[in-house]
């Protein structure tokens, strides 16, 4: 009996290490999750507000107030 609770107690420690050892994967597998979509969201924006712009001359803004009617 006390073979097999040396043995798992070495199993419980391997996989305790092992799971430390694995940290830094695990945060850059996080820090890639937040990052890439924040970075497609910048681009794809980057891109839709220059295709807009090439097509209207650029307005001028008014003094006063807003017309707005129905």
């Amino acid at each position: 009996m006390s073979a097999t609770l040396s043995s798992f107690t070495a199993t419980t420690s391997e996989a305790q290490q092992a799971a430390v050892a694995d940290l830094p994967s695990q945060v850059w597998f996080a820090c890639c999750c937040i990052a890439l979509p924040v970075l497609w969201g910048v681009i794809v924006h980057l891109v839709f507000r220059r295709l807009r712009g090439k097509g209207q001359p650029e307005r001028e803004q008014e003094a006063g107030w807003p017309d707005y009617q129905i």
